[in-house]
């Protein structure tokens, strides 16, 4: 007889449905496992064997070949454990085959019997609490957290394989997963009100968080940039249950630590050195392909502190996650998609040494090293950014003279616009910020009458700006709208939007 259950697979941060298959052969006593597994689950033989043998069983006493299924999908981690065991004792003769079918499993085994926490959980009990002919899916302990977030009654925890074999022979009740714990303040340590000054880069920042929208401070070295950028983390308006879930399942992918994202449901800020490969940046690696920084980063904010630095290769590679917010990886004949739905938030110096400034010029960079500086960032990255504000050392008189922008308030201001924008977008499904639109004229709430159509072709024929750029400033402007109240985009808007992004970043002076 063939016996059946389910687990899943990783499949980049999604899961896919496996189908785990065993019978007993009449053959040398043995298990073997089909179905192009890797070496963790090659070694889930002797694990369930070792484990088996403790728990009182003698097994195998024939050979039992167990079969994960579509065979042509590579089988990697130690989830499969569990539902092997299961099927090896099922295929014995030793628990009844025809109730596993309804079962999903995932658990790596100890031992002594005992259910350890796998890497990827979450997209795993998702896709299999999907399948309508799966009635019970059990995991372990602890990965109870992640579990509890899906809310599926479906849904049981076990500490041991014995509780599970007691639950399945005896219809024993399994614990359900406990309710979320509470969310957590989280603590800010970076604080908007501790940069002096730079109003300009401060009113950049809040357009920029508040839609979404790609920001470039350029500046000498002690100016604020890299302050004003990890400000940004605390800033973040908060998360809703399906962003939530879409980071955590790129976290758990990942094998990144759950428990302090899920008590603080704070968006990721990813803040990676400029020595960083661009595998590490976009994602992938060999073998299983992985998550970048980009795709780390979906949902919050990408820093990119020194971004001419940056290998080449991984600047011109965030092209596409830029424009679109998803990055395409092939490797090896492997398609996937990652989401990477960011805010980048980069910086950089005017020049190699950093001493260029308006007002108090001490560089001695050569006009040729500086336009080869500056090259390293192409025409297509550079256009992809919304906002470019380029700061200079603060006049501490002048500063406590200004009116400030605080904390506070711009970030009061950045929760009411992402209301805004999630009401303006609630029936699209990939985009839901001012800064995802691809074609503004064609949306609601991007309308401009004559009067701000006109303002708007003549700074364009004047400047010769491309569709890209143009497009750019509408929604720049739209979401100044949104933070000044506004229904409709007016000159002022658009004049702010530009003013924002007009400096000639190859001709700085």
């Amino acid at each position: 007889m063939i016996t059946k259950t389910f687990s899943a697979t990783l499949d980049g941060i999604q899961g896919a449905l496996v189908q785990i298959e065993a019978v007993s052969l009449h053959s040398i006593p043995q298990i073997q496992i089909t179905g192009l597994p890797g070496e963790v689950v090659k070694e889930s033989r002797e694990r369930v064997r070792a484990c088996l043998v403790y728990l009182g069983f003698d097994v195998p006493t024939e050979k039992i070949l167990v079969h994960l299924s579509p065979a042509n999908i590579k089988k990697m981690g130690s989830h499969y454990d569990l539902p092997i065991a299961l099927s090896v004792l099922a295929a014995e003769g030793r628990l009844s085959g025809n109730s596993l079918s309804e079962y999903g499993f995932i658990g790596e085994v100890a031992l002594d019997g005992h259910l350890r926490a796998v890497r990827g959980a979450l997209p795993l009990i998702e896709v299999l609490i999907k399948q309508p002919h799966i009635k019970k899916v059990i995991i372990p302990k602890d990965n109870e957290a992640e579990g509890a977030l899906l809310e599926s009654p479906k849904i049981f925890v076990a500490k041991t394989i014995g509780e599970v074999l007691e639950s399945i022979r005896n219809e024993k009740i399994l614990s359900h997963c406990l309710v979320p714990p509470t969310i957590e303040r989280a603590v800010t340590y970076k604080h908007l009100d501790q940069v002096m000054g730079q109003n300009l880069a401060k009113r950049a920042l809040q357009i920029a968080i508040a839609g979404k929208h790609h920001l470039l401070f350029v500046g000498p070295p002690g100016v604020g940039k890299s302050m004003l950028s990890a400000a940004a983390s605390s800033l973040l308006p908060e998360m809703t249950h399906e962003e939530f879930i879409e980071v955590l399942k790129i976290y758990s992918a990942s094998s990144i630590e759950l428990d302090s994202l899920i008590r603080t449901r704070t968006r990721p800020y990813r803040s990676p050195h400029h020595s960083i490969s661009a595998n590490g940046l976009l994602g992938g690696g060999s073998g299983m392909l992985a998550p970048g920084e980009v795709s780390l980063s979906h949902h919050g904010v990408l820093f990119l502190d020194e971004f001419p630095e940056y290998r080449r290769d991984a600047i011109e590679g965030l092209r596409e996650p830029l424009q679109s917010g998803v990055l395409h990886l092939t490797r090896v004949g492997k398609f996937l998609s990652l989401p990477a739905r960011f805010t980048l938030i980069a910086a950089m110096n005017p020049c190699p040494c950093g001493l260029f400034s308006q007002t108090e010029n001490r560089c001695r960079c050569t006009p040729e090293k500086k336009a080869q500086y500056r090259k390293k960032l192409s025409t297509p990255i550079l256009d992809r950014m919304a906002l470019m504000v380029q700061l200079t050392p603060t006049d501490l008189g002048k500063t406590y003279c200004e009116e400030r922008l605080t904390h506070e308030v711009i970030k009061e201001s950045i929760q009411k616009a992402t209301e805004i924008q999630r009401k303006r977008f609630d029936k699209e499904e990939a985009i839901k910020s001012n800064g995802a639109v691809e074609a503004p004229q064609a949306m609601e709430g991007f309308y401009l009458d004559s009067k701000t159509e006109n303002w708007m072709k003549t700074q364009q024929q004047q400047y010769r700006l491309s569709f890209r750029r143009v497009n750019q400033v509408i929604k720049v402007a739209r979401t100044i709208a949104d933070l000044e109240g506004d229904d409709q985009i007016l000159i002022s808007h658009l004049n702010e939007a530009w003013g924002l992004r007009c400096f000639d970043f190859y001709q700085l002076h």
